[in-house]
C-alpha cells in the first residue's frame, strides 16, 4: 500500500487463540479510502497471553526465530509462506507480533485426523526441495540467529531419567513392552547423538515442526499446494527429522506403510537431482530410524512435563505416541540403540 491508511480494524481470535506457544487473531481492516490491492483481512500472531507458556519457547529463542524467519529468509525459500506485512520482537521479554497473509478458504491440515497419501507425498517433496536448496549452503553459517541454546547431553540424559516414571504414569498401560524398553534406553542415546562432533550428518535448514497441523492445503488454478507457516522451531541440522516428523506423527500407522518406503525413495531422489552429493539412500534411512526415536524422546519429555492442557496430553497419548511407536516398531529402530 502506498495511499490508504488503516482507518479500523475488528479482530477474531482463531482456533481457541491459536497453537500452544501463541495466540491467533483475523484482522478485518477498514481503510480511509480505497486503494488497489489493499489486504481486507490479515491474521495477527502474538506470544501467549500465559507467563509459562511464553517462557519456554522465548527460552530458547523460537519467537525470535519466526519473525526473523520472515524477515530474512522467507523470500529465498522454495517452500511457500504466507506473507508478512510487518513484524517486530522484544527479545528481552519475547513479545512480538506478526501480520500475516489471510490465506482465507484454504484448508489448514490436522495431524490428529490425518491425510490422504496424496497430500503426503506433496508435503514430502516439497520439503525435499527446500532441504535440497540449503543442503550444506555456505550461507547456514551466516544465520546466527538459528543457533540455539547449546543442548548439554549429560542435562538431556538426566531430564529424560527423570521424566520417564511420570511419562509411564501417564501413559498407563498403553505402551508396547518394545517401546518401553526403547524409552528406558533413550537417555543415554539422546545424550551420544549430542556429542557427536559437527559434521557427521549433512546440514540443511529446517522446518522443525513439519506437521499437517501447519501445512495449508489449497488449489489456486485447479493445481495442488501447500502453504507453511509456523516457522518457531526451525533450524540448522539433519533434514530427514522433518520427514520423520511428518510421516511417524500425522499419518495413520496404515497409510504411513503404504507409502512410508516409496515417499523415502522420492525424498532422497529429489535430494540427489537437486545437487545433494555424498549421501546415500542408507544412510537417508537410517538417518529417519533415528529421527523416529527422537521423535519418541520428545513425545516422553512433552507428556512427562509440559503444561498442556488435558486435551493436549491426551492427543499426545491417544494419537501421536501410538503412531510414532508404531512406526518405530515397524522400522527396528530401536536396533540402533544395541
Amino acid at each position: 500500500m502506498t495511499a490508504a491508511t488503516v482507518a479500523s480494524f475488528e479482530a477474531t481470535p482463531l482456533a481457541e487463540g491459536g497453537g500452544h506457544y501463541g495466540q491467533l487473531a483475523r484482522l478485518r481492516l477498514e481503510y480511509d479510502l480505497d486503494e488497489p490491492g489493499a489486504p481486507q483481512s490479515l491474521v495477527a500472531k502474538f506470544s501467549s497471553a500465559a507467563r509459562k507458556m511464553r517462557e519456554r519457547p522465548n527460552s530458547i529463542a523460537a519467537y525470535e526465530r519466526e519473525v526473523r524467519f520472515y524477515q530474512r529468509l522467507a523470500h529465498r525459500t522454495s517452500l511457500p509462506t504466507p506473507v508478512c506485512h510487518y513484524s517486530d520482537i522484544d527479545t528481552g521479554t519475547g513479545m512480538h507480533v506478526l501480520l500475516l497473509e489471510d490465506l482465507g478458504s484454504t484448508s489448514v491440515g490436522s495431524r490428529v485426523a490425518g491425510c490422504s497419501p496424496e497430500q503426503a507425498e506433496l508435503a514430502i517433496h516439497q520439503v525435499a526441495c527446500f532441504h535440497a536448496d540449503w543442503w550444506e549452503n555456505l550461507l547456514l553459517d551466516e544465520l546466527t540467529w538459528l543457533a540455539g541454546v547449546p543442548r548439554d547431553p549429560v542435562g538431556m540424559r538426566d531430564a529424560h531419567d527423570r521424566w520417564w516414571p511420570d511419562f509411564l504414569r501417564q501413559t498407563e498401560d498403553r505402551l508396547p513392552d518394545r517401546i518401553k524398553e526403547i524409552g528406558e534406553r533413550l537417555g543415554h542415546h539422546r545424550a551420544e547423538m549430542i556429542r557427536r562432533p559437527r559434521g557427521t550428518a549433512p546440514r540443511t535448514l529446517r522446518h522443525g515442526d513439519y506437521s499437517l497441523d501447519n501445512l495449508v492445503f489449497g488449489a489456486p488454478g485447479g493445481v495442488p499446494s501447500i502453504t507453511v507457516i509456523d516457522w518457531q522451531r526451525m533450524g540448522i541440522g539433519s533434514g530427514i527429522g522433518d520427514v520423520a516428523y511428518f510421516l511417524g506423527e500425522n499419518l495413520y500407522p496404515e497409510v504411513r506403510r503404504s507409502v512410508e518406503m516409496e515417499l523415502l525413495g522420492d525424498y532422497h531422489r529429489i535430494l540427489v537431482d537437486g545437487g545433494v552429493q555424498g549421501y546415500g539412500f542408507e544412510q537417508c534411512l537410517r538417518g529417519y530410524r533415528l529421527s523416529l526415536l527422537d521423535r519418541l524422546g520428545s513425545l516422553i519429555s512433552t507428556i512427562a512435563a509440559m503444561p498442556f492442557t488435558e486435551e493436549q496430553i491426551r492427543v499426545h497419548i491417544e494419537v501421536l505416541l501410538p503412531r510414532v511407536s508404531a512406526a518405530i516398531l515397524d522400522n527396528d529402530a530401536g536396533e540402533l540403540l544395541a
